[in-house]
């Protein structure tokens, strides 16, 4: 019952600050080892269509507050106790051995794509928690999954290899995670940002855990013990309370806390203090004010992820306030995705758009402009005035457009943020309020 790692060139036992790794082919005798030695760490998995890495950095923070040392990795990289290790898509079972195998690591928070699923699997045949944060349409027809339902199925894996002792966590609000909580056995925290439902309700009333918003607070549930964790305007990720994703993220996040036996402060502290430095959660709902024009730095790049990034900016508008978004989008993506996007985008009746093109490696079988006429022609199509749809050849030119065109009030939404430095370093030249 000790935890085994393997791969091409090294073996390992024990998990974190209890292992050992020899390589392949200098595995010491089992008689030679003090078997007591190599014990397991809390681990948690975090999957899902939208949310992942804001998820697992939030966690994160989370048991950093606790005093434990943490390794996490994400689509950014790996990370132990806030400091990188590996820059990159760190996603799969690779990024799961290096976490594993570090000799501080005290528990280990592993963000997992669908891709890392399909092609290598999870690297860890137990966990002691796991969330999938949302399903939806974004890279069908990948490595034969061709339906939103056949993905959930993917991403439900995770669930699979929890403990007996462990939870599984569901995101109530998603049809497609609510499927895959209907249909699971085992310990459940169900978690929605419409309150007590009637499914939560039924599951407390059952001796089950929930985690809700009611009444403009996070709260946390099991039986009929209730723990009221934070305002959500008090917390920076929230937005004044706007960005019921990023809620609806905290809620999963400290339901896996808690199963990993999280102290119930650190978590709080977490909640208030997460997203108020940009630096906290890099690229994912970046607020900044520009003279008094507010700007939304975002990755959200599938109709999901958007969809709630406008609901969002929408719902922070005060009369006489305008929006206006900018977006781009690889050329693997179908003609019909990118029309569904701009669907999106235009149901919330943006003052301007701003089109932009991508960096070279993401044209990916298209010439260069192409998917900006895709974009410009579906908006155009959807009502808006050609005036009000301009092209940029970099984000950073983009934005530049966006601020010329912007008034003090208005609200700036730059989406497939991906130039971030670039745009880091522009944004250092101005006069930033906050």
């Amino acid at each position: 019952n000790v935890p085994f790692l393997w791969d091409d060139d090294f073996v390992s036992l024990g998990y974190g600050r209890y292992s050992k790794v020899w390589p392949a082919r200098e595995c010491p005798s089992p008689e030679e080892l003090y078997w007591e030695e190599f014990r397991a760490i809390p681990i948690a998995i975090i999957t899902g269509t939208n949310g992942k890495t804001t998820s697992a950095r939030l966690l994160a923070r989370m048991v950093r507050e606790a005093g434990l040392t943490i390794g996490n990795s994400s689509t950014d990289g790996i990370h132990i106790n806030g400091q990188s290790a590996e820059e990159g898509d760190w996603t799969g079972p690779g990024a799961a051995r290096m976490i594993l195998r570090h000799p501080e690591v005290e528990c280990a928070i592993l963000e997992t794509a669908r891709g890392g699923i399909l092609r290598r699997g999870l690297g860890v045949d137990s966990c002691n928690a796991a969330l999938v944060t949302n399903v939806d349409n974004d890279h069908l027809g990948d490595y034969g999954i061709n339906s939103v339902e056949a993905m959930a199925t993917t991403k439900g894996v995770v669930y699979d290899i929890v403990e007996a002792s462990g939870q599984k966590v569901y995101n109530m609000d998603d049809p497609q995670v609510r499927t895959l909580a209907q249909n699971a056995q085992g310990q459940k925290t169900l978690t929605s940002v419409d309150g007590l439902n009637h499914e939560l309700l039924a599951h407390v009333q059952d001796g089950g855990r929930a985690a809700y918003l009611q009444d403009g607070k996070l709260i946390y549930q099991h039986g009929d013990e209730k723990t009221v964790l934070i305002a959500a305007n008090a917390m920076p990720l929230a937005h004044g309370g706007t960005a019921l994703y990023n809620i609806s993220n905290a809620l999963g996040c400290t339901s896996l806390a808690i199963a990993l036996n999280i102290d119930l402060n650190a978590i709080k502290r977490a909640l208030a203090s997460f997203g108020a430095d940009g630096n906290d959660n890099p690229g994912r709902g970046n607020l900044i004010e520009v003279n008094g024009v507010r700007i939304l730095l975002d990755f959200g790049h599938n109709p999901h992820g958007v969809r709630a990034v406008m609901n969002m900016g929408n719902a922070s508008l005060k009369p006489g306030q305008r929006m206006s978004v900018c977006i781009g989008q690889a050329g693997d993506r179908s003609n019909e995705d990118i029309a569904e996007l701009a669907g999106v985008i235009a149901s919330v009746k943006p003052n301007q758009i701003f089109l932009r093109e991508m960096p070279e490696q993401y044209l990916r079988g298209r010439q260069k402009g192409e998917v900006i006429d895709v974009f410009r022609n579906c908006f155009l199509k959807l009502g808006m005035s050609p005036e009000k749809v301009q092209a940029a050849s970099t984000e950073l030119e983009a934005l530049k457009q966006g601020l010329e065109w912007a008034q003090a009030g208005d609200f700036v939404i730059h989406l497939v943020h991906m130039e971030r430095q670039t745009i880091k370093d522009y944004l250092a030249t101005l006069n930033i309020d906050n």
